[in-house]
């Protein structure tokens, strides 16, 4: 577990199912070791994000909702 100044570490912005308790959490992954992790719960009301995925895309729904997402080929929609 890190402690201390988090500004430059890279982690994953996670979506945790728990029922009413479903929230956003930050996993930082062990840097030699990728099947080890820590989540940390996000208290920070205004985190800035740089994305940094190949994979991300932002989208228009039919239904005028603005979301991001997976890129469609990866969903298979390519």
């Amino acid at each position: 577990m890190r402690m201390g100044n988090a500004n430059g570490v890279k982690g994953c912005l996670i979506w945790v199912q728990s029922g009413l308790n479903s929230r956003y959490m930050f996993r930082v992954y062990h840097p030699e070791d990728k099947s080890k992790f820590h989540d940390y719960e996000m208290h920070h009301y205004d985190l800035q994000i740089i994305i940094d995925d190949e994979d991300a895309e932002f989208k228009l729904t039919e239904d005028g909702e603005w979301i991001l997402d997976h890129s469609d080929k990866t969903l298979g929609r390519e």
